[in-house]
C-alpha cells in the first residue's frame, strides 16, 4: 500500500483500460497507424449516408457530423490545417485593397508602418 490504496483496488480500477489499450506493442501499432485507422472509420461512416437503414437511429446529420470530426482529427494527425483557408482569396483581396489605397494616393508601405493618420476632414466631419 504505497499510496494508501490497496494494490488490488488500483488493479481493479485499471482492469477495464487493459482491454482497451492491450499491450504496449498494440498501443504503439495504433499510434503508428492512427491516421489510416481513422480514415478507414471515416470511410465506414460515409458508407452509411446512401444506405440510411444501416445507420440505425443515427440521423444523416449525426453521420455527417461524425465524418467532419473524424476528418479534422485525421488532418491534425497528418499535420494539415483543419480550416479551409483559400490563400488565393486572401491574395486577391490584398491586391484589391492595394489598388484602392493607391487610388486614394496612399502608399501601402505607409499603412503597414503606421504612418497614415486620419484627420477629421478625412472622416467627413
Amino acid at each position: 500500500m504505497q499510496l494508501g490504496i490497496p494494490r488490488g483496488t488500483v488493479y481493479d480500477a485499471l482492469k477495464p483500460w487493459e482491454k482497451l489499450i492491450g499491450s504496449p506493442e498494440r498501443l504503439e501499432a495504433y499510434r503508428a497507424n492512427k491516421g489510416d485507422i481513422l480514415t478507414g472509420l471515416e470511410m465506414q461512416l460515409a458508407s452509411l449516408i446512401p444506405n440510411k437503414a444501416k445507420s440505425g437511429k443515427a440521423t444523416l446529420g449525426n453521420v455527417a457530423y461524425a465524418i467532419d470530426k473524424l476528418n479534422n482529427i485525421v488532418r491534425l494527425e497528418e499535420g494539415k490545417s483543419t480550416q479551409n483557408i483559400l490563400y488565393a482569396d486572401i491574395d486577391r483581396h490584398s491586391q484589391e485593397l492595394r489598388r484602392e489605397l493607391e487610388g486614394l494616393g496612399v502608399k501601402v508601405e505607409d499603412v503597414i508602418e503606421g504612418e497614415i493618420t486620419v484627420s477629421s476632414e478625412d472622416k467627413g466631419e
